[in-house]
């Protein structure tokens, strides 16, 4: 869920995108009228620090993808 404001910065509405994601682990980026997943990225980010624990013994990171969705329509009528 995303707040969408107007170019004075007032809160205009708060829109909901539906689709695959771990909010949780995963790193999401608005970029104009692109939206990025990078997917994995909290667990490829520990693991790169060297965190113990990031991931199971015998498993290894799950490699990160990086995801473009272009927003179109509504969700740009607050620009």
């Amino acid at each position: 869920m995303f707040d969408v404001l107007n170019p004075e910065g007032q809160y205009v509405k708060a829109v909901t995108l539906m689709g695959e994601g771990d909010p949780l682990s995963d790193l999401y980026l608005l970029v104009k009228n692109r939206l990025y997943v990078v997917t994995d990225f909290l667990q490829a980010a520990m693991a790169a620090q060297g965190m113990q624990g990031a991931v199971g013994e015998e498993e290894e990171a799950e490699p990160m993808a990086v995801r473009c969705f272009k927003l179109e329509g509504d969700l740009l009528s607050a620009r």
